[in-house]
């Protein structure tokens, strides 16, 4: 809602939405839940869904065990989870400048925030709203990206009607 009223106020109705990461989901909410929203939508990086989920055979990025465990080391360190995290998901083309800056923001956050922020992105299932985009849509995945494999944003572009899918030789999640 609070995406769609953005646009609305800037009067951008129709204009492309680019999304990475968890702003790529709140984009696929976004067009889901209103089609005229975006002209189109590009989607770096951001999955329907982090679980897997073996009721349906969707592979997923994470078994839960997994989840847990990472929400167990967000809950006890925020500190050390964010050193170990940022350079992982950054890659090894990320500079010294990168790799501090993208950890100064995470450390930013409250770590109740921190942890919060991180079980809503990995416990959503945006699978059920996927089949309602209707704007032409562009997924596009790194072949080396440690959070999300190529595989399950494939899967994504599969699920949306019409979209394509592409992909970049490149490692990180940025």
């Amino acid at each position: 809602d609070d995406l769609a009223a953005l646009v609305d106020a800037l009067a951008l109705r129709g204009t492309a939405y680019v999304g990475h990461s968890f702003s790529g989901a709140a984009g696929l909410v976004a067009a889901a839940a209103d089609p005229g929203l975006f002209g189109s939508l590009v989607i770096v990086g951001s999955p329907s869904r982090y679980l897997a989920d073996p009721a349906t055979d969707y592979a997923g990025v994470y078994a839960w065990p997994e989840v847990a465990s990472l929400l167990e080391r967000i809950q006890a360190d925020p500190a050390d989870w964010i050193e170990g995290f940022v350079p992982a998901i950054l890659g090894s083309a990320a500079t010294p400048e990168m790799v501090a800056d993208a950890a100064r923001t995470l450390a930013g956050y409250p770590p109740r925030i921190l942890l919060a922020l991180f079980r809503a992105a990995l416990e959503v299932d945006l699978r059920p709203l996927i089949g309602r985009i209707a704007c032409p849509t562009l997924v596009i995945g790194t072949t080396h990206d440690p959070l999300v494999p190529v595989e399950v944003l494939r899967a994504l572009a599969d699920a949306i009607p019409g979209a394509a899918f592409a992909t970049i030789d490149a490692g990180g999640h940025h």
